[in-house]
């Protein structure tokens, strides 16, 4: 864009955005967030099912399958999802 009044929008590189009119510099998406393509104003959070724990991602992560623990008092059905362990259902045996 050019002439009075104009503004210049930066043609940020995936993995970061910037929506701040005149601005000069582009943010990092955050951990939890990505940006696939260049010169999006947002980074979009990640999916679920899906992680980052880093900065400046493209892509995010998917988490690992879901394991099951079986121990004598109870079952556990659990999934890693980068440093986080999501609990998605525990019962007990001694009902």
């Amino acid at each position: 864009m050019s002439g009075e009044g104009a503004v210049n929008c930066l043609n940020c590189n995936p993995g970061s955005s910037e929506n701040q009119t005149g601005s000069t510099k582009c943010k990092a998406c955050e951990a939890g967030q990505h940006q696939l393509l260049a010169g999006n104003e947002t980074c979009v959070d990640c999916g679920a099912g899906q992680y980052m724990s880093g900065e400046g991602a493209v892509n995010c992560l998917d988490c690992n399958p879901v394991s099951v623990y079986n121990s004598s008092a109870t079952i556990a059905v659990v999934q890693h999802c980068g440093q986080r362990i999501l609990f998605v259902l525990a019962l007990s045996k001694n009902l």
